[in-house]
């Protein structure tokens, strides 16, 4: 599931990327860091600061819901090597998936409505509100913290002129949720 994901959303992202440079006539890394290199540096610390906030949300908000800690992979109904693959497996699909939605919304998105409006509450907002409605959920809590970071995460990427340190702050989410609170897969709940 988490690799069909990723390539759906990795061709969909490159594919409006190429279309993006050839309307524009701009090479397709101005999109993502435009007159710079990318940094590593950043996507790690993306990483890094998003972690823990994260894991504290979750922990949190389940905690108020009166929902038990799962964490899907340190439970042992599993054989240690089906754990140890689901991890690699969300660290390969999970960074392909947060890298097209930071290259489609803080990017491509974020450049769009740049070209409308200056303001850059006004940009984060939209920005916020449109990755949250990518999303699909029907939870209000959910669709407004997916807001929420969808426009911290534009308003990082305008900062600092890429969006390294958010794609890094997107994956650590998006890994704390499926390695800490609630697995990513078809038939997690049916134990063997």
């Amino acid at each position: 599931v988490m690799g069909a994901l990723a390539v759906i959303l990795g061709i969909t992202a490159a594919l409006a990327l190429w279309f993006a440079s050839l309307i524009h006539h701009r090479p397709a890394v101005s999109f993502l860091w435009p007159d710079r290199k990318p940094s590593i540096r950043l996507l790690l610390l993306g990483a890094a600061v998003s972690a823990p906030i994260t894991a504290i949300i979750l922990f949190g908000y389940g905690w108020l819901q009166g929902e038990p800690l799962l964490f899907p992979v340190l439970d042992d109904r599993y054989p240690l090597m089906h754990r140890v693959s689901y991890a690699l497996a969300a660290v390969a699909a999970l960074f392909v998936a947060a890298l097209a939605e930071e290259v489609l919304f803080r990017s491509l998105v974020l450049q769009a409505t740049a070209a409308f409006t200056r303001r850059t509450l006004v940009i984060c907002a939209i920005n916020g509100v449109l990755f949250a409605a990518f999303h699909l959920y029907a939870d209000p809590v959910v669709f407004a913290s997916l807001a929420i970071a969808g426009a911290l995460w534009a308003w990082v990427t305008l900062e600092l002129g890429g969006i390294e340190f958010a794609t890094g702050a997107h994956v650590a989410h998006n890994l704390c949720v499926v390695l800490l609170a609630e697995p990513f897969t078809l038939g997690w709940d049916t134990a063997p």
